[in-house]
């Protein structure tokens, strides 16, 4: 089932979730009151547009601490799976059924 509300998504988000093109027949809807039927691949929909937020690029600065965090959580999961299979070379598993 889909979301009662898609406050906040990009044009890329809701094409990605409705179907290519989808959010061209947006661009020319009002805001404040309701519209439809629009048609995506789920079939139709009735929307209420409460406001247009231009799409904007989060400057580096602000999500820089995090990328980097994310990016070494990543490294590490990667050496403890490289690990945990060396590890397992070493060893045999026997699964006995009854």
């Amino acid at each position: 089932m889909l979301n009662p509300s898609y406050a906040y998504r990009s044009a890329l988000d809701l094409n990605a979730t409705f179907g290519a093109g989808f959010s061209d027949q947006l661009a020319s809807l009002e805001v404040g009151r309701w519209q439809g039927p629009l048609q995506s691949g789920f079939g139709f929909h009735l929307l209420f547009i409460n406001a247009v937020h231009p799409e904007q690029v989060t400057p580096l600065e602000a999500v820089q601490q995090q990328v980097l965090l994310d990016y070494q959580r990543a490294q590490q999961i990667n050496a403890r799976d490289i690990y945990i299979d060396r590890l397992l070379e070493n060893y045999s598993i026997i699964v006995e059924t009854q």
